[in-house]
């Protein structure tokens, strides 16, 4: 978080780049590298999706220049050969019509459904109980 009146740390190309690689090529989770690179996590992710759109020399140049590009431009066709290791952060699923599933399929979700609400219950009940002891412990 940025605090009022600090100035911003402006990183080099060769920095970013190292910390870049490191996540495509060594197979580094993106906060581990930026634990170790002292970045936050969102950082990292940005340089490597500026680099997995625009290529390496991205990188090298002045990220205040990149904000409004990055909102107008469509991604380049060509995908670089990391593409297929960067995993998208959720794959939505189409929703399944659940009349057209066999009726053995619809009772399993079903039951399980209960048995998750029944867990969300339970557990919220346990935590009620932890959180009343301690304030009596407190007292």
């Amino acid at each position: 978080m940025v605090i009022k009146g600090q100035k911003l740390k402006h990183y080099s190309g060769d920095f970013k780049l190292s910390a870049v690689e490191e996540v495509l090529t060594d197979h580094m989770g993106l906060r581990e590298t930026a634990r170790k690179y002292g970045v936050t996590h969102k950082m990292v992710q940005t340089w490597i999706r500026l680099f997995l759109e625009k290529g390496k020399d991205s990188l090298y140049s002045n990220a205040s220049k990149h904000k409004t590009t990055l909102i107008n431009e469509v991604p380049p066709t060509q995908i670089s050969d990391f593409k297929d290791q960067v995993t998208p952060r959720k794959l939505r699923h189409p929703k399944v019509d659940e009349s057209s599933l066999p009726d053995e399929i619809r009772n399993e979700l079903n039951k399980l459904r209960m048995e998750n609400e029944y867990l969300k219950k339970l557990n919220a009940l346990v935590r009620k109980k932890e959180k009343s002891q301690t304030r009596i412990k407190l007292k």
